[in-house]
C-alpha cells in the first residue's frame, strides 16, 4: 500500500484508515522520486524481516540517510543491508511497521513537526530509525523545481522551541549514549 503527499499533517488526517489494512508493514513513497532496479526486491526482504514484523517501532529510510552506524548492519539481500540510522533529512521514501505508524499518530498529534524530523522522532523514542543501504529510493530533477524550503528561514517560535525541548530523562539517556554508544563505534556520513 503506497501513500503520495509530503507533510506529517496528512500522516495525521489518514492516520486511521492507515491502521484499519490488515498489512503490517507501510509504505511511502512521493510522487517525484526515481526508483533502483532493486526496489520490490528490497520490499519483499522488508515484509520477511523478523525485526520489521516484530512490536518495536520500526522506520525503515528508503533514501539516503546523512549518517549511520556501520557497526550494526544487518543483511537484507546480497546488495543491501538495514543500519541504524542516527541523522536524515528527507521524506520521500520509507517503510513503517504497524507498531511505528501507531506510534507516531499519537506521538504527532497535535502537529507540531516537519515531515523529516528524524533525530527528533528517533531522540524522543516515537521511532527506531533504520535506513537501507545503499538506497533504494532517489529524487528527480523535478524536486529541483519544488518551492519547498527555497526560502527557508529559521522562524521558530516559542512553542516551536518548546516542541523540540527533551525531558531530563531524554537528555540523560542521549548523554549516556553519545558517551558510551555512540563515540566507540564506527560511523558512515555522507
Amino acid at each position: 500500500m503506497c501513500f503520495f503527499g509530503f507533510a506529517v499533517k496528512k500522516f495525521a488526517k489518514i492516520g486511521l484508515s492507515f491502521f484499519d489494512s490488515p498489512t503490517i508493514l507501510k509504505s511511502y513513497l512521493e510522487d517525484d522520486i526515481t526508483f533502483d532496479n532493486n526496489l520490490i526486491a528490497v520490499l519483499s526482504s522488508l515484509e520477511k524481516d523478523p525485526q520489521a514484523l516484530g512490536s518495536n517501532p520500526l522506520f525503515f529510510l528508503l533514501n539516503k540517510t546523512n549518517e549511520y552506524f556501520d557497526s550494526f548492519k544487518k543483511p537484507l539481500t546480497d546488495e543491501y543491508s538495514i543500519v541504524n540510522v542516527i541523522d536524515s533529512a528527507g521524506a520521500f521514501g520509507y517503510i513503517l511497521n504497524l507498531a511505528a505508524a501507531k506510534k507516531l499518530y499519537q506521538y504527532l498529534l497535535p502537529i507540531r513537526f516537519a515531515a523529516d524530523e528524524w533525530k527528533i522522532f528517533r531522540e524522543h523514542g516515537a521511532i527506531k530509525l533504520k535506513g537501507v543501504i545503499p538506497p533504494v529510493v532517489g529524487l528527480t530533477d523535478l524536486n529541483l523545481d519544488s518551492s519547498i524550503g527555497n526560502d527557508r528561514t529559521d522562524e521558530r517560535t516559542e512553542l516551536d522551541q518548546q516542541h523540540r525541548k527533551k525531558s531530563f530523562y531524554t537528555e540523560l539517556k542521549l548523554g549516556l549514549w553519545r558517551i558510551f554508544i555512540r563515540a566507540p563505534l564506527k560511523k558512515v556520513k555522507h
